[in-house]
């Protein structure tokens, strides 16, 4: 099965969950969060929220290997 990379837009929706899911902030308040550090790095938001949640899913796969 071919595997298509997710709309710019709904990346960074992703994103912006994960952010709202663990640090319990509002979708405005995550966003804003996403802008400040995509301007930070100087890295568009897409690339930004694209490396954030290859971290979120690595990170989630490693703990759940069995040791």
């Amino acid at each position: 099965m071919v595997s298509f990379p997710p709309a710019p837009r709904a990346v960074i929706d992703q994103a912006k969950g994960v952010l709202m899911a663990v640090h319990g902030m509002t979708a405005d308040q995550a966003f804003q969060l996403l802008v400040v550090q995509s301007q930070r790095e100087n890295v568009k938001l897409r690339t930004l929220a694209e490396r954030f949640i290859t971290e979120v899913v690595t990170r989630s796969a490693e703990c759940e290997q069995p040791v």
